[in-house]
């Protein structure tokens, strides 16, 4: 049980916090997304938004019937883009050329890791 001021309502009720971050597993993270929302926060939160379509869509219009200025953004690797495309059109400009590009990442995750067994 949360103490006395520090629940997530109690946060979202705060009005020096203007927006939140939502970080957990997938299928809570609707609700919360509305939660914040509701309270007129701005939300940047993780990818998937959901564990399904239905509930993805579902979002999508509850989002769309919120305050507008009220920003939710969902955090997707596609946001860098912009950045790499100014860099090839940079590195044209001096006469270069982008011959290859890679970005790879290795973890080694443990067969038992909680996030690895999760359903969705």
């Amino acid at each position: 049980m949360a103490e006395s001021g520090r629940s997530l309502d109690d946060m979202l009720s705060r009005s020096d916090i203007e927006a939140v971050i939502i970080a957990v597993s997938i299928m809570p993270q609707p609700e919360l997304v509305k939660r914040a929302l509701r309270a007129g926060k701005h939300v940047l939160s993780e990818k998937p938004i959901a564990n399904d379509t239905t509930t993805a869509r579902e979002l999508l219009e509850f989002h769309a019937t919120q305050a507008r200025g009220t920003l939710w953004g969902v955090s997707e690797n596609y946001r860098h883009l912009p950045g790499a495309v100014f860099a090839k059109e940079q590195l044209s400009k001096i006469g270069g050329a982008v011959q290859t590009f890679s970005v790879k990442l290795f973890l080694r995750i443990p067969d038992d890791d909680r996030f690895l067994a999760t359903k969705w």
